[in-house]
């Protein structure tokens, strides 16, 4: 919970499961003072920055950072969710479901009494609706009656309540009025696509009602600005800090800094369709030429763990575990054997900060330094936009070698990480056409459908293993999950994914 002392921090070693690809959309320098109105004009409104704007506001459509912490669990809600004590998954929208066909059908009863924001009753037909929406479940939930929904999976799945927790899944509806409607705790009552999104406490939610008449999130690029506002008191909450202000932040008597070690993966992805990138000894040559913890001190001023696992460690029970030495010797030695020296290999960078790499015009060139000490030729190449790096670069298929990338976590199951990762049962997906040897996804799809938590962390120990043997990635870090806010600010839980509960927020005199 937010208060007390200067830094929280959070160190989770119990099971959490699940990464999807989150994409922020860069957004134009606007001054803040512009922006934000003076403190005290709404004494029980939240003020919030972030750093980017939402893709969009549905939450079938919607595919990036920012939007997944506005919206869900306040404006949006699942079926089901995971609990904030146990990490196990408990009924929300529905009260109880039933398991059949050894796993292959399940159905689940709905609550009476739901309502939409604007006052429709919530039923099996609008959830079906919703959740078909999501091509992962075309066609496969029905609905059993008014409030009972079928789900008839084409193979036993253990990890169906998990799946449902995606933003994705959550019940959602036009109004006859073109507004976006859900069932959370906060309605949603402005956006234009513009710099300021406004929420305000749903008085007809089911459950406990919002202590916070509403909250406004301000989509900014200029972290510094927010800082400074944040100590004069004319914002409450900073969602993402970057490393570099962590002391700022620390040293100031009125804010508190929240720390989530290892939420996010920071990697360079190996294009295994060129060679020699499709040699694992080569790709093992890669990670030894950079120096991880150098990285760690200079682009994330220490606020990162190095990786040891291709899973982020804040939803890790793996015991696998590896470390890869800086070695650039050892690294030269290899490449010299593939007679390399008259190849040029493209590095394709990231056309602006994410969470996970707040300054990617500094990580690129510390790569590229790295590789070339190890006698390669590197050309760097920076996309002009976020649309360019997703549709011209993410596709192996194209004339390059490396990628910059990474991955925020967006829910809290591991196969599910490796599944949007790797692309494991779905190969059109196009963020996943790089690497999947037989043996590594025969491994997630098994431990999918298992029940025993011990079992699925046996198989993932497994897949883990191949994951580094065959080293598909130069691995980078872990980079920690930090977000600030001011000591009046009660009730606020940030968390190892890109959500945060506002429902029980209070801003105290």
């Amino acid at each position: 919970m937010a208060g007390g002392k200067g830094i929280r921090l959070v160190r989770l070693s119990m099971v959490r499961e699940k990464a999807v690809k989150c994409q922020l959309f860069a957004v134009t320098a606007v001054s803040l003072l512009l922006l934000i109105s003076a403190a005290g004009a709404e004494e029980n409104w939240l003020e919030v920055a972030v750093r980017g704007k939402p893709s969009c506001l549905y939450p079938s459509e919607l595919n990036d950072a920012i939007g997944t912490a506005i919206l869900k669990n306040n404006v949006f809600e699942g079926l089901v969710r995971f609990s904030p004590d146990s990490f196990s998954v408990e009924p929300n929208l529905v009260r109880d479901w039933e398991i059949r066909d050894g796993g292959k059908v399940w159905i689940f009863q709905v609550k009476e009494g739901i309502t939409f924001h604007d006052g429709s009753p919530l039923t099996a037909f609008d959830i079906v609706d919703s959740i078909r929406k999501n091509k992962y479940f075309s066609g496969v939930p029905s609905v059993e009656s008014r409030m009972k929904v079928r789900f008839t999976m084409p193979v036993r799945t253990a990890n169906l309540l998990k799946v449902l927790t995606n933003l994705k899944n959550f019940p959602a509806k036009t109004g006859e009025d073109g507004s976006i409607l859900g069932t959370g705790p906060f309605t949603l009552q402005e956006w234009d696509g513009g710099d300021k999104i406004h929420i305000a406490a749903y008085r007809g939610y089911w459950g406990r009602k919002p202590a916070l008449d509403g909250a406004t999130f301000h989509c900014l690029s200029g972290p510094g600005e927010a800082v400074a506002l944040m100590r004069e008191g004319r914002l409450d909450v900073l969602y993402s800090v970057p490393p570099s202000l962590a002391d700022e932040v620390i040293s100031d008597s009125g804010l508190d800094l929240d720390i989530i070690k290892g939420s996010n993966t920071l990697y360079i992805l190996i294009n295994p369709f060129r060679p020699p990138l499709d040699n694992a000894e080569f790709r093992r040559a890669l990670n030894l030429a950079v120096d991880r913890r150098e990285i760690i001190r200079n682009i994330f001023y220490g606020q990162a763990v190095e990786c040891r696992t291709y899973l982020p460690p804040a939803i890790s029970s793996l015991r696998e575990q590896m470390e890869v030495p800086y070695n650039p010797e050892r690294a030269r030695m290899v490449f010299s054997r593939y007679q390399v020296s008259e190849r040029s290999f493209k590095l394709v960078g990231l056309p602006f900060p994410r969470p996970y790499c707040p300054e990617p015009e500094k990580l690129a060139g510390m790569i590229k330094g790295y590789l070339e000490e190890a006698g390669l030729k590197v050309e760097y190449v920076r996309p002009d936009s976020w649309e360019s790096y997703i549709n011209d670069y993410w596709n192996p298929r194209v004339d390059y070698d490396f990628l910059i990338t990474g991955w925020l976590l967006d829910t809290e199951d591991p196969n599910d990480f490796y599944s949007c990762v790797f692309g494991i049962g779905n190969t059109e997906d196009e963020f996943n056409r790089w690497w999947k040897p037989e043996r590594f996804e025969s491994l997630i799809i098994d431990a999918r459908e298992t029940v025993s938590i011990r079992r699925i962390w046996s198989l993932l120990d497994q897949a883990e293993k191949v994951l580094q043997e065959e080293y598909p990635w130069i691995l980078i870090s872990h980079p920690h999950r930090l977000g600030a806010y001011g000591k009046n600010v009660t009730g606020l839980d940030f968390s190892p994914v890109n959500e945060f509960y506002l429902n029980e927020v209070r801003i105290e005199d």
